[in-house]
């Protein structure tokens, strides 16, 4: 079966070549949908062929191209989408359809997403083209799949999180626990909510760790920060140039501030080289979830700060360790971060059992061909988790 996987890249090669601008359309507007799509390509390489496609593929291009549909999913249940036109898009390709990494934003897990017509009519037409009579639509986590019960399609989807988080089927949670007992002595952290005041003093106290130990930080979303993970200042505006300085490092000059941006962030084309550069560091901090993962899966300790649903949701779905913006202290020094974010390795195994479990259960019930490795990988996690180790 010749499987499209319809979503951004699955990584790019020379990034540090390409303009800003080039490099996040590249990505859909945000560096870390590179983590979920790079995984999908992977897990979904067992098929006569398989190819990434843009959602805006020509619907003839698809249908030449591929037997039935993978939508690589984000965040898309909230009020921030309306997906009408891509509903109208499916139907016209007409393949089978099945959804994985479904989420959905708002505030908090407390308050019900707020989802556009669009969107419900885009999750009709994705109820509507499943492949089988099983379900066709693996979710972030049980806030999502509340949401579609809401729509009338909680039969349709199943709890899987977020395929980034097999990224690397091994013993993850192994070397987690080896990398934890040495000192942490480099941080990089996974910032850059300069459009989120209220994260302000959180990413600066992290910033300041970051350079206390002389660490990194890889940005991820929206276009003004790649283009600052690029050194593009040339196209930063005073004015933006003015909100990132105030934002993140207010006492220092423009001079200064240019600097270190130069030294401190960094733009990535691919979860490679990504996950490469994070290893050279000792744990890794901050809200954005997919820049903390890919650490996780990297065998780096970790600490995602959670600042609304989709954080909370995708860290509590996944184990990943976290706590919330509103809980952390003013000042953060590296020996406090492993009691700020304990992970426990058993309860990771046992969750990530759990999900890939339902992860290779919806495959083969939607006829969806996956790689050798996931299928290996997945079956001693089950085993795992039906004996509750």
């Amino acid at each position: 079966m010749r499987v499209a996987i319809m979503g951004s890249s699955a990584g790019v090669q020379n990034a540090h070549r390409m303009e800003a601008a080039s490099l996040s359309a590249f990505h859909g507007g945000n560096l870390g949908n590179v983590a979920f799509v790079h995984a999908l390509v992977r897990h979904l390489a067992g098929g006569d062929a398989s190819a990434v496609v843009p959602w805006h593929a020509p619907a003839e291009v698809v249908r030449e191209r591929a037997d039935l549909v993978v939508i690589a999913c984000a965040n898309q249940l909230g009020s921030h989408a309306d997906l009408g036109d891509h509903a109208n898009h499916l139907k016209a390709i007409g393949l089978p359809v099945v959804a994985i990494g479904l989420g959905a934003q708002s505030a908090s897990c407390d308050a019900a997403a707020e989802i556009r017509p669009g969107t419900r009519y885009w999750v009709d037409v994705i109820a509507d083209h499943a492949p089988s009579t099983t379900p066709n639509i693996g979710v972030r986590g049980a806030y999502t799949l509340e949401q579609l019960e809401r729509l009338g399609h909680g039969g349709q989807a199943v709890v899987t999180g977020c395929p980034s988080n097999l990224m690397d089927c091994s013993d993850v949670a192994a070397r987690v626990s080896v990398r934890a007992r040495r000192p942490v002595r480099r941080v990089a952290c996974a910032v850059g909510q300069p459009h989120w005041p209220e994260l302000a003093g959180v990413e600066r106290a992290i910033l300041d760790l970051v350079d206390a130990t002389n660490g990194s930080c890889a940005v991820q979303h929206d276009d003004l920060m790649i283009r600052l993970g690029q050194a593009e200042f040339s196209r930063i505006s005073d004015a933006e140039f003015e909100q990132l300085r105030a934002y993140f490092r207010p006492e220092l000059s423009d001079e200064a501030f240019a600097l270190w941006s130069r030294r401190t962030m960094l733009a990535f084309g691919n979860a490679s080289a990504w996950m490469a550069w994070l290893s050279r560091h000792d744990f890794v901090l901050g809200p954005r979830f997919h820049g903390v993962v890919l650490g996780l899966q990297a065998g780096i300790p970790v600490g995602c700060i959670t600042h609304d649903s989709r954080t909370a949701e995708m860290c509590e779905t996944m184990g990943v360790p976290s706590r919330p913006f509103s809980e952390m202290p003013e000042r953060l020094t590296p020996e406090a971060l492993p009691d700020l974010f304990p992970f426990d390795p058993d309860a990771y195994r046992r969750r990530r059992a759990k999900l890939a479990s339902a992860y290779v259960g919806l495959l083969e019930g939607c006829g969806v061909p996956f790689d050798l490795a996931l299928n290996l990988a997945a079956f001693p996690l089950r085993q795992q988790w039906a004996l509750g180790a």
